[in-house]
């Protein structure tokens, strides 16, 4: 997750300009390992707004001459709550839900707009769902006779095409939060790991979630073979996997998505949410299956 703020959205309660004068009276605070949930953090005392000082001056210095690594993009993720907040926007108040889209994603909308161009998409359920589920919740069905895309809730794509209609070039970045319950020895999407004679029915449920994906009409950029492969609690979607494990799956399904016309498609290994999960993982995937992968990703919410 790349936070546990909000899902996606980044709203405000209060739009306006604070002048001199006005005072700060209650502080909410939600924190990213959910130690604290909207939780009332009042100051000992008012916290007054003061007019602004003179401001100086800032020179930036930009140097075309030197070229690091390539940012690929700016975002976030769209959970299934996000996806029915917005929903319920444009059900409401379209104009507002326009707006809002324009905001978010168009790049050409001026200084204002955020001009993201990165989504992150879960495969099944995560933690902002309503309910736990897979796209193929059906016990030992390795044929993936009862696999379905449409077990994501239709207003999840709604709202994918609607971005896509605002901004044609973001990329989609799709990743399970747990593989089928069945496929776990916890026998459920919440905590466990996969088992091991799972791999392969593991990667081509990952390539069948591609391709349903496209089927949708949602192009996709990148795939992620499990979120937080080191996160192992019970009460939401979660699996662990070790390296090895994660490194076959990927090279299985780099081969299969090669074979299926995705091949254009990226493999992304190693998604954690904190440092404490930083070591030997991701320099042991990439040394040794380096070649099915294109990279792994980090994020650091409580640093922000």
């Amino acid at each position: 997750m790349w936070s546990y703020i909000l899902p996606f959205l980044f709203l405000s309660s209060y739009c306006g300009l604070f002048t001199a004068g006005q005072q700060i009276y209650d502080v909410w605070q939600t924190t990213w390992d959910r130690s604290k949930l909207f939780t009332s953090s009042p100051p000992s005392s008012p916290i007054n707004f003061v007019s602004s000082g003179p401001s100086g001056d800032l020179t930036i210095g930009v140097n075309d001459g030197s070229v690091y690594q390539d940012i690929v993009g700016f975002g976030g993720t769209l959970t299934d709550s996000a996806a029915l907040t917005l929903s319920n926007l444009k059900s409401r108040n379209s104009n507002n839900y326009w707006n809002v889209l324009r905001y978010m994603f168009d790049t050409t909308d001026g200084a204002n707009a955020a001009g993201l161009s990165y989504i992150r998409v879960p495969i099944g359920a995560s933690d902002f769902s309503a309910s736990v589920y897979s796209l193929d919740d059906s016990s030992g069905d390795t044929s993936f006779s009862q696999f379905n895309i449409n077990r994501s809730p239709g207003y999840l794509f709604s709202t994918l095409k609607d971005i896509l209609s605002v901004n044609s070039r973001i990329k989609i970045h799709i990743l399970p939060w747990s593989p089928p319950g069945w496929m776990k020895d916890s026998g459920s999407m919440n905590g466990g790991t996969l088992k091991s004679n799972m791999v392969q029915y593991y990667s081509t449920y990952l390539l069948k979630a591609a391709q349903g994906f496209q089927g949708m009409g949602i192009p996709l950029y990148a795939i992620t073979i499990q979120n937080e492969p080191l996160n192992d609690n019970p009460t939401y979607p979660t699996c662990t996997m070790t390296p090895s494990m994660e490194g076959q799956i990927g090279r299985s399904l780099r081969d299969k998505l090669n074979s299926n016309g995705l091949g254009n498609v990226k493999i992304i290994g190693f998604e954690v949410y904190s440092v404490s999960f930083l070591g030997d993982y991701p320099i042991s995937l990439i040394q040794n299956y380096g070649d099915a992968f294109d990279g792994v990703r980090y994020e650091f919410p409580g640093l922000l």
